[in-house]
């Protein structure tokens, strides 16, 4: 069957063949949503019909395109209207034989890409194949609409054949144009809706027939059950019970002689599972996430089947600051954070409180307005956003807030916050009265805000409503009030005395909720901890007295919300962060909804069922973008096309925001296997895709990808780049499949590497999925071919062979094909370029599997036989050759020199670098590289190939035979004189000077010239063999007696060089010094420059080794001979940087001196210059500066005035730094400063060093001396030092001077540093920029606010802070009250920023600093005991990880070694007596929650008070690291 690939939509149509009913609705689905429609219909009335349908309904389809950009035609004839579709669906009267015949005549007229689709409500697809070729039965399936706009499901069904990728991308389609697709998982009569539907009406009709019912009381019985209540029959299966439901299909089997058909069985499965539905913790057709629980496992008969509807409000904060006024919404979701948010109603300006009437169907809202402009107003809609009106307009209300229904009254109560006043008013808007008015807004309100009004809630039975008036911002002037329904006669709004105030003094209380039937009060307070930040409980008692409040639950984000929903006896609340959170009734079971969905204003939520009176509200600002396939595909299309850089922008926030999402990866996937999308915008999918793997596929990784996500991704990867002809986009899918594959074979992913080898030899006979299969499969190789660790090694090794065998086969076969095109004119051009392809990928995965992949491989066959065709015969390129060939003998030393002809092919490789050297000795003055008869390149691998071959001396049981072979066969004394020979004259005569640099310093030169390589190559030998020491000094000896030629001998003291660490016991350097080198320095030839350097160099690399002393004078002699510039046969020459004997060289040091100063003038290379100055520096300091010391001692009777002058010198020296040349070096704004650094410091360290630390005595002194001493040390030295470093907020070296003041003077010395830091600006600015991050951090959505600091150097910053708080608590509490004006206000942005940068704190003892400094803020008294104690959570989160983190990897001791904890042998350094290296974090810590325990009342109080806000699991992670570690258990 032919290859097919998915079609293009663009500007192609969706052609709906038949304009009736059906037809007519289905192209309204797709024209409301922008593609482009064809409706055919051979009779024209009808088809006109159509078009005037689509027409004039188009606004029941909710359309994004208006009524003018509509794409519709309507034809007569069948071709025009199917020849440029990309869908077409048939909608043709229900007759099988007129549908087959359809599809046999479209197969014909559509183009082949093209995907065929039945309406049919009855018959299978597959039947319609009758008259279809296979490949065009494999483009059709079913795709049944049931009834749109109404009801719109489309139904997905098989043929049979149909293509997997038809699926997903209809999907998507669909999806777009407004409809819910179902797949139907296999082939079925009826699909689903219609077999259901088939049953009902079964049973209706018997219902009717038997004259149990009317038409009329059935349909209203079905209303009120199925259309009202809204529960779908498996949720209506499991409110009633499943152990119900089974004993009434027995009953009505044996009742009515039914036959069984498995459904008795099938609910005794789940029966006998204790799963009986929602009366069952453990679910039962639905698993128990799918409706609302209470804690534990406790049944309940307030469980509810379906989780409740959230209205939610979004302010449009995110928006432009001009936008922000006019986009507000009402956005949809479920209580549990399940179902993705929709819009319901939208352009709201700036929506607040909301509230709900189910026995009405209405919502209610209002609009806050411009805050400070009296514009406030209160909506109202039907529950899907129709109906929409205006029930108290702008003017009426200046800033409305909290909304609250009293469905008994039909009223709405709510607070006026700007307009200081409480409001009522019936559903409809009318009756407005004002039921409490504060004061009066007009004369100002700015100044009142303990008097603004803000939470509303109403308690009908006790005849009160209740409010809060916040007071400003955690002033704790807030108050809880409340007052009758009902005015007290002759009272206003202003004076009414009813009005009692039940709590006062509380941070800044804003929402409110009452339980009449709990007789309890709720509310949420925003202010500061620890009372704030908080949900609170307060009881009423029988005399209708509330008692003493009760905190149920802290750190909720700055709380705002609050909602309680009394049958599933939860509470909801929400905080600035954006996160739903729910609790038990006791504040217990917390969990968290739509996090990081972003944040919004109010949200309300309704259960359908819910008797009246069950409404609640709950605040959460900010912006919310639902996560779903089109709003991601939307963002990737703005990140990766548009051309405004904002948008751009924005949309790559939002991408980033969504990171978090449990599907955001899965539909990655979906949207980069769409190839009807643009592929810049899969680009940026697949690239998001891999990226998101590298950080979050490991299942201990931050947002982890959850199991059945990373099934369904692992299901999908192949397709991403066996069936994808963008060769970057396969790339990139490659990539990303083979880190999974290293990462999850074989335990989570167990066949992979069987089914990667499968599809490949699957796709031999298809060019495009086997380039696709070939580039995953060279990822893979790489991957764990390149990996650590030995297990991924083996995992490579077990399928090696295999590979090998199929690899070699496809090799052979594909470069047959491409051979045979160009040879013979067989075959096609793009298969023959598809084969080149497939080919050489072949061959780079072979190259690197024969070297990676086998452990062993001499003991291969397959192996054996893939070596044996390289050869000068080879089908192998050559540059592939040359590399298997060296790594082959790199990577596996042993069995290279065992496999067949690797003997002989290293030879022949040698013989190329003797015939190199050959055509470099007989070309004087030409260039070997292009007119001799072998390229350098061959050479020079011929020679790395040599080098590679004795790289194992050491010989295993396994290498012995290597070791022998190489010996005995390649090693001999020919080869070795052979290497001393080869030349490479070129180089020099090109550019002496840098030749000479480079014999100096060779560093990884000798891997790219022959020359180099030949002498690291020696080097190398005699290193290992040293029995090759012989023959090499006999021609050495050889060359000095008989007349040789220049180059030769050159070549010989080249290796004599060489071999100096391996020779100088046994060869005789003086002798040859003395009768051969002063001779030879003086010849007088052509080529006597080249000889005379080498004897330069020889003498710089002998003399520091050996080197006699009465030989010295000759060596300065040779030099000084070869340095005089009036000869014209000397080349620039350096003597290297040798020891200088003082005595012997004093004569000689002013010559040197001046021939050098002489030398830095005529030379240009900067290298040789520098070589130059280091040989000026060592006459120096030995020649010169080494004289003064014994001068120094010298006696006499005028040794004092000797000494003085002494010191005089060296003080000039000192000096003399000051002067231009140093001053420069140490300027930063110098372009050489950067250069110059090390150097300047090494110069004052030495300086400073030794002068400080002899200075120090003299602080006894009680005088001037002693003075002065002190302030080089004191203010003088330390302010500016620590001013220069604050100046690039070097936080590193700003940690070691609090660690120095700490180990010098104690707490006392950190004081002083610190409060340096503080006059100097330092901590307020990093204080400044770390609540920049932390504000930040608050905001979400694509129009975030941008950090302008990097979470590495919000790191950075709270390293310092820890050094400082871990010395001393005190000090850094005194520290951030200098700076922000009290600790609290400090710490109630800086705790929690800090706790969230852990996950940026890359070093591990930086981890274990931080938490060291956090921890001993334990051991202060209140206020700070309580704010520690508000952030538990935190605290107990953070010790279980870095304790955890510091247990890895230590070994199974109990209790178990922590890391970074030296011994005492190492603890002498300052370093080793660090806090880091000496504390065991979990003593530490314990030690002082132990304290904090006792300090708050004890372990009982504790509990009550503190442990209880803090998650199960967190504590149960804390408890579990005292426990014993089991036998055998290791850090991972």
């Amino acid at each position: 069957m032919a290859s097919w690939k998915l079609p293009s939509t663009v500007d192609r149509s969706v052609a709906i063949l038949g304009g009736g009913v059906l037809g007519r609705r289905i192209g309204a689905c797709w024209a409301s949503a922008g593609y482009k429609v064809h409706i055919r219909d051979p009779d024209p009335v009808q088809a006109a019909g159509a078009l005037e349908y689509i027409k004039d309904e188009l606004w029941r389809y909710k359309p994004s395109v208006k009524p003018g950009d509509l794409r519709v035609q309507v034809f007569q004839g069948i071709k025009p209207a199917v020849e440029d579709s990309w869908l077409i669906i048939e909608c043709v009267p229900e007759k099988l034989e007129l549908k087959i015949n359809v599809f046999a005549e479209l197969q014909d007229l559509v183009r082949p890409d093209a995907v065929l689709a039945s309406n049919s409500s009855s018959y299978k697809s597959r039947e319609m194949t009758a008259k279809v070729r296979p490949e065009t039965a494999q483009r059709m399936l079913n795709t049944h609409y049931i009834i749109p706009p109404e009801i719109r499901l489309v139904e997905l069904m098989t043929s049979g054949s149909t293509h997997d990728d038809i699926f997903p991308f209809l999907e998507t389609h669909f999806r777009a144009s407004g409809m819910l697709p179902l797949r139907v998982h296999k082939e079925s009569t009826g699909f689903i809706v219609n077999r259901v539907w088939a049953a009902v009406k079964r049973e209706c009709l018997m219902v009717l027939s038997e004259g149990v019912a009317s038409p009329t009381e059935l349909d209203a019985a079905w209303t009120e059950m199925f259309i009202k209540g809204g529960n779908p029959p498996c949720a209506m299966m499991d409110s009633v019970g499943l152990d119900t439901v089974s004993f009434i299909e027995q009953h009505y089997i044996h009742e009515r002689g039914l036959p069984d058909n498995g459904v008795i069985p099938f609910l005794q499965k789940y029966i006998d599972q204790g799963r009986l539905g929602a009366k069952s913790s453990k679910g039962g057709l639905h698993p128990p996430g799918h409706s609302t629980k209470t804690a534990g496992d406790r049944q309940a008969a307030y469980d509810n089947v379906a989780a409740p509807a959230l209205y939610i409000l979004d302010l449009g904060l995110a928006n432009e600051p001009s936008e922000v006024y006019k986009k507000g919404r009402i956005l949809v979701g479920s209580a549990d954070g399940k179902s993705p948010l929709r819009t319901v109603v939208d352009h709201q300006p700036m929506p607040d409180g909301i509230a709900l009437n189910p026995t009405a169907g209405k919502i209610f809202w209002t609009n806050m307005g411009v805050p400070n402009i009296n514009d406030g107003s209160i909506m109202s809609s039907n529950l899907d956003g129709s109906d929409l009106k205006v029930i108290v307009p702008p003017g009426l209300v200046h800033t409305p807030k909290q909304l609250a229904v009293d469905p008994t009254s039909d009223k709405l109560y709510f607070s006026d916050r700007e307009g200081m006043r409480v409001f009522r008013c019936n559903s409809d808007g009318s009756d407005l009265e004002v039921l409490i008015q504060t004061a009066d807004w007009k004369q100002g309100f700015r100044d009142k805000k303990a008097l603004w009004c803000v939470g509303i809630a109403v308690a009908p039975r006790e005849g009160k409503f209740y409010w809060t008036q916040k007071g400003p911002s955690k002033g704790f002037e807030g108050k809880i009030l409340r007052a009758s329904i009902r005015m007290p006669p002759g009272a206003t709004a202003s004076t009414r005395t009813d009005i009692e105030t039940l709590f006062t003094n509380l941070p800044e209380p804003i929402d409110l909720e009452i339980d009449e039937d709990g007789r309890a009060m709720y509310w949420t307070d925003r202010g500061e901890l620890p009372q704030g930040n908080s949900l609170n409980r307060v009881s009423l008692d029988e005399a209708g007295e509330y008692g003493n409040h009760q905190i149920l639950a802290r750190n909720l984000h700055e709380a705002i919300g609050l909602a309680i929903d009394k049958r599933n006896r939860h509470i909801y609340a929400t905080g600035l962060g954006g996160v739903v959170y729910r609790f038990n009734m006791d504040g217990g079971d917390r969990k968290k909804f739509y996090e990081d969905e972003g944040a919004s204003s109010e949200l309300f939520s309704s259960t359908r069922n819910t008797p009246p009176g069950m409404s609640f509200a709950i605040e959460v600002p900010g912006e919310a973008t639902p996560f779903s396939l089109f709003e991601l595909g939307k963002a990737l299309e703005a990140a990766a096309i548009s051309t405004d850089n904002a948008q751009r922008q924005s949309a790559g926030q939002q991408l980033q925001a969504w990171e978090s999402q449990p599907e955001y990866y899965t539909t990655l996937q979906t949207i980069f296997l769409d190839k009807s999308l643009r592929n810049e915008i899969r680009f940026l999918a697949i690239i998001l895709f891999k990226n998101g793997v590298e950080r979050h596929w490991r299942a201990r990784a931050k947002h982890a990808i959850p199991p059945p996500q990373k099934e369904l991704i692992r299901s999908r990867l192949l397709q991403g780049s066996v069936d994808e002809p963008e060769k970057s986009l396969s790339l990139h899918n490659a990539l990303a499949i083979a880190k999974i594959i290293r990462i999850d074979y074989p335990t989570d992913w167990p066949d992979a590497l069987p089914l990667i080898i499968g599809v490949t030899r699957a796709s031999k006979d298809n060019p495009v999925h086997l380039a696709g299969s070939l580039m995953v499969l060279l990822r893979i190789v790489k991957e764990l071919g390149t990996a650590r660790l030995r297990s991924s090694q083996t995992t490579l090794q077990a399928v090696t062979p295999e590979l090998v065998q199929l690899l070699g086969e496809i090799y052979t076969e594909r470069t047959t094909y491409w051979q045979q095109f160009f040879t013979k004119g067989q075959g096609d051009e793009d298969d023959a370029d598809y084969a080149m392809q497939n080919s050489l990928t072949a061959l780079k995965i072979l190259r690197r599997l024969v070297t990676v992949g086998y452990d062993q491989p001499h003991t291969d066959a397959m192996f054996d036989q893939f070596l044996s065709g390289v050869g000068n015969e080879s089908w192998i390129p050559v540059p592939f050759q040359d590399l298997l060939h060296i790594d082959m003998a790199e990577m596996h030393p042993a069995s290279y020199p065992v496999l067949p002809n690797s003997i002989p092919l290293t030879r022949a490789y040698w013989g190329l670098v003797k015939e190199f050297s050959e055509t470099t000795r007989d070309t004087p003055g030409g260039n070997p590289k292009h007119e001799g008869p072998l390229s350098e390149k061959l050479a020079l691998k011929g020679l790395i190939l040599l080098r590679s071959c004795y790289r194992s001396p050491e010989a295993k049981a396994q290498e012995k035979a290597a070791v022998e072979i190489i010996k005995t066969q390649l090693l001999t004394n020919d080869l070795l004189l052979d290497i001393v020979q080869v030349s490479d004259l070129e180089a020099w005569e090109e550019d002496p000077e840098t030749w000479e640099s480079q014999e100096r310093n060779e560093g990884p030169a000798f891997e790219w010239a022959v020359r180099p390589c030949a002498e690291r190559l020696l080097l190398d030998l005699l290193c290992h063999y040293h029995e090759l020491k012989k023959p090499l000094i006999t021609y050495c000896e050889l060359a000095t007696k008989v007349e040789m030629d220049i180059v030769t001998k050159e070549a010989a003291y080249c290796a004599l060089g060489c071999a100096t660490s391996n020779v100088y016991d046994v060869f005789d350097f003086d002798h040859l010094l003395n009768t051969t080198l002063v001779k030879e320095a003086q010849l007088q030839d052509p080529m006597a420059k080249l000889l005379r350097r080498r004897i330069a160099i020889l003498l710089s690399i002998w003399t520091p080794i050996w080197i006699t002393s009465p030989n010295w004078h000759v060596v300065y002699e040779v030099f000084r001979h070869l340095l005089n510039p009036k000869d014209p046969h000397n080349d620039e020459v350096v003597p290297d940087q040798f020891e200088f004997p003082p005595e012997a060289f004093i004569p000689y040091a002013a010559d040197f001196f001046n021939l050098l100063i002489g030398l830095i003038e005529e030379v240009e290379n900067e290298e040789t210059k520098l070589a130059i100055l280091g040989t000026v520096r060592a006459i120096v300091s030995n020649a010169i500066m080494s004289t003064l010391p014994k001068l120094w001692s010298a006696e006499g009777s005028e040794e004092y005035m000797m000494k003085q002058s002494i010191l005089a010198i060296t003080t000039s020296l000192v000096t003399s730094m000051g002067s231009e040349f140093v001053r420069e070096a140490l300027n930063p704004e110098s372009a050489l400063h950067l250069h110059l650094i090390e150097e300047s410091v090494e110069l004052w360290s030495a300086v400073l060093t030794q002068m400080v630390e002899l200075a120090l005595p003299l602080l006894e002194y009680d005088s001037l001396v002693a003075n002065q001493c002190l302030e080089m040390l004191g203010d003088a030295l330390r302010r500016p030092a620590l001013g220069a470093i604050a100046k690039t907020l070097d936080v590193k070296s700003l940690g070691l001077f609090v660690r120095m003041a700490e180990e010098i003077g104690g707490v006392p010395g950190v004081s002083v540093v610190v409060q340096d830091m503080l006059e100097i600006g330092l901590i307020r600015t990093i204080l400044e920029r770390l609540h920049g991050a932390w504000e930040a951090s608050q905001t979400t959505g694509p129009n975030r606010k941008k950090d302008r600091i990097s979470s590495i150097k919000q790191a950075d910053y709270f390293f310092l802070l820890a050094r400082i708080a871990t010395a001393d608590p005190a000090v850094f509490a005194n520290m951030l009250s200098t700076v922000g004006g009290g600790f609290e206000a400090v710490w109630s942005w800086l705790g929690p920023q800090w706790f969230a940068t852990f996950d940026y704190i890359v070093e591990v003892d930086h981890q274990k600093l931080s938490c060291l400094g956090l921890t001993r803020l334990c051991e202060l008294p209140s206020p700070v005991q309580d704010l520690v104690l508000a952030r538990l959570q935190d605290y107990l989160s953070m010790w279980t990880t870095i304790i955890t983190e510091l247990r890895e990897d230590s070994g199974d001791t109990d209790p178990p070694k922590e890391l970074l904890i030296w011994d005492k042998a190492e603890a002498e350094a300052v370093a080793a007596r660090d806090p880091v290296h000496t504390v065991v974090v979990y003593d530490f810590a314990r030690a002082r929650l132990e304290d904090l325990i006792r300090r708050v009342g004890g372990e009982q109080a504790f509990e009550a008070n503190w442990a209880v806000n803090v998650d199960k699991e967190v504590l149960a992670g804390f408890q579990g690291l005292s426990q014993p570690r089991a036998q055998g258990q290791m850090g991972e």
